[in-house]
């Protein structure tokens, strides 16, 4: 039978050894060592939950910046067609980040009064505010509602 050593086995109040149901003696876990040991229990640092911000770019006087996912021509589409340009950094270099799968998003900016523009443009195409969401489906997407969409 192994010898109590109250370093490693836990006790009772009295001192006792505390056995498990097989009449071994029950040892402590990290935690009950470090306590007996007399230091103090220090709980480890862990990264904030939340929001991850690698997305998060400064914004610049006078124009709008979003990222774009750098999918199917969108980047060119929206430099060619919606008056977006890409964002670079000091060394003329597009600034990009990874987004997961392969696929980088590409910074990009737009003036304020064309951005400005555009969001009523679509705010005028909207009829009913409550269809907004089936509006979003591409051609040849199920609409709900028997084919209604909240565009004119």
């Amino acid at each position: 039978m192994e010898e109590f050593d109250p370093e490693v086995h836990l006790a009772d109040e009295e001192g006792n050894p505390v056995t498990n149901k097989d009449g071994s003696l029950r040892k402590m876990n990290a935690g009950q060592k470090r306590a007996h040991s007399g230091h103090k229990e220090r709980r480890r640092k862990r990264s904030q939950f939340g929001p991850q911000l690698k997305l998060q770019a400064e914004q610049r006087k006078g124009f709008k910046r979003r990222w774009f996912n750098d999918k199917e021509g969108r980047v060119e589409m929206m430099s060619t067609q919606d008056d977006y340009e890409p964002v670079k950094d000091e060394n003329g270099r597009v600034i990009r980040r990874p987004v997961g799968g392969g696929m980088s998003a590409v910074l990009m900016e737009i003036p304020e009064e064309y951005y400005a523009e555009n969001q009523a443009e679509k705010r005028r195409l909207i009829q009913d505010p409550k269809k907004l969401q089936e509006s979003q489906a591409g051609e040849g997407e199920y609409i709900p509602g028997g084919g209604d969409s909240a565009l004119r």
